[in-house]
């Protein structure tokens, strides 16, 4: 007897992955919907069997297994104390939080008496905080050189977690939400 494949011409037309026992459901270039993304947090890290599996309008599929090993889930919230607004490229010429995988953020600078300067919600597409300050108050007037007060409220990263302040080994947070420290402008 012959046998006669069902399928003689694949066509696949949607996928689906299953990774770490979460599956997305990826549709091709023939169906209907987008291919998305999914980010995992840092239970996630370590090793996990990966499958991919294609299927066809013709009732045919098709899968693939492999293991591929995931690094730890990585993210953090550096704020800097100290920025030279006007030597130019001698030093950090500007008060920038360094970041990575914030969902949520607010940063406040206050003067020595208690007036808002400068705030920010600012963060690019990778949870980096994106807009820095560059000395002045809010109504554009130079800040004069001196130490000023920051406050981060509100700093969640996209597993969820909240920020837990910087552990410079002098300060306790106390359970706090909000973290505040001090940064010098020098002129």
């Amino acid at each position: 007897p012959e046998i006669k494949p069902k399928c003689r011409m694949i066509c696949f037309t949607s996928y689906d992955v299953s990774f770490a026992e979460k599956t997305t459901v990826l549709i091709g270039k023939n169906g209907t919907g987008k291919i998305t993304s999914n980010r995992y947090a840092d239970a996630d890290s370590g090793c996990f069997t990966v499958r991919l599996r294609a299927m066809s309008t013709n009732n045919c599929d098709s899968s693939i297994s492999d293991t591929v090993c995931l690094p730890g889930y990585w993210n953090g919230l550096y704020v800097p104390n100290a920025f030279t607004p006007d030597l130019g490229t001698g030093g950090p010429n500007e008060f920038l939080p360094i970041g990575i995988e914030l969902k949520q953020y607010h940063i406040k600078v206050f003067s020595q008496w208690g007036i808002l300067v400068w705030e920010s919600t600012s963060l690019d597409a990778s949870g980096r905080p994106n807009e820095a300050w560059k000395g002045y108050d809010l109504n554009n007037n130079p800040c004069p050189q001196g130490v000023y007060i920051w406050v981060v409220s509100e700093a969640v990263f996209t597993n969820n977690k909240p920020w837990e302040g910087m552990n410079d080994g002098t300060r306790k947070n106390y359970g706090l939400q909000s973290k505040p420290g001090n940064v010098t402008l020098i002129r």
